[in-house]
């Protein structure tokens, strides 16, 4: 695990839902348990609020640190795909996104394609994004924030051609490899490490959390209707879900004792 990436995943899982702001002690506790040195730590905090990620807020001697609100809502739709409902189903409705972006705005359109990922688009052909799923308005909002509203249109659209819907969804993905880090998650994780401690079970869950978020950035979240045969989506949900609900109790109890927010 990265740093950056690690304190990420710690935002979204802790601070998010205890305020938002959390004091540079608690962070530096947390990551010390996944193995980052202090130094790295900051550096990694620094670094994120250089780029906009994360604005300080002081008291005193002490710095405390919150997500800013143009990364907020970005993670409160990522913390949405990791718990949502299994087993949806489809509406025959494609959600389109098409753009012809000029270099001059390669930046924005570069975090664009990444942020439509973390959505669950997938590229049918270059400047055309298609998604099974009801996300015209968070496409909007992501064009939005980028700056992106004269170069970028969203549809929704029934397919016409000859070429099945299954068709589409594999020529789009690489369901197939997709399918197979489901397996090498499920091999990982299918046997619950000892934690008697509620250290060990903090360190051991936002491991099996961080391995999953992996899949926001790969994974379209397929209706029942668009999903391959052997199809192991659901088993890895179900499994993160269980090892979560199991480890819940010594992880939260952790967290309640470290966390520190604004008085």
């Amino acid at each position: 695990m990265k740093a950056r990436s690690s304190l990420f995943t710690l935002f979204g899982e802790f601070v998010h839902p205890r305020g938002d702001v959390v004091w540079t002690g608690t962070i530096i506790a947390w990551m010390k348990l996944l193995g980052f040195s202090e130094a790295a730590v900051r550096a990694a905090i620094s670094r994120s609020q250089r780029t906009g990620w994360v604005a300080v807020q002081r008291q005193g001697r002490k710095s405390f640190y919150a997500l800013t609100p143009e990364v907020r809502w970005r993670v409160h739709r990522a913390v949405g795909r990791l718990y949502q409902t299994l087993d949806r189903t489809w509406d025959g409705t494609w959600r389109i996104l098409g753009y012809s972006i000029p270099e001059t705005h390669r930046e924005a359109r570069d975090g664009l394609r990444k942020e439509l990922l973390i959505l669950g688009f997938g590229a049918l052909q270059h400047g055309v994004w298609i998604s099974p799923n009801d996300l015209g308005e968070e496409a909007l909002q992501l064009v939005k924030a980028h700056g992106l509203e004269s170069f970028v249109d969203v549809f929704e659209a029934k397919h016409l051609g000859s070429r099945e819907p299954l068709e589409i969804v594999q020529s789009t993905w690489d369901v197939s490899a997709l399918n197979q880090t489901y397996l090498a998650f499920i091999e990982k994780f299918s046997s619950l490490e000892l934690v008697e401690t509620p250290e060990k079970a903090f360190g051991f869950y936002v491991h099996l959390l961080h391995e999953y978020r992996k899949f926001l950035f790969s994974d379209p979240d397929l209706p029942l209707e668009l999903q391959p045969s052997q199809w192991r989506s659901r088993d890895a949900a179900l499994l993160f879900r269980k090892q979560r609900a199991m480890l819940q109790p010594l992880v939260t109890e952790y967290v309640e004792q470290t966390f520190v927010g604004l008085p």
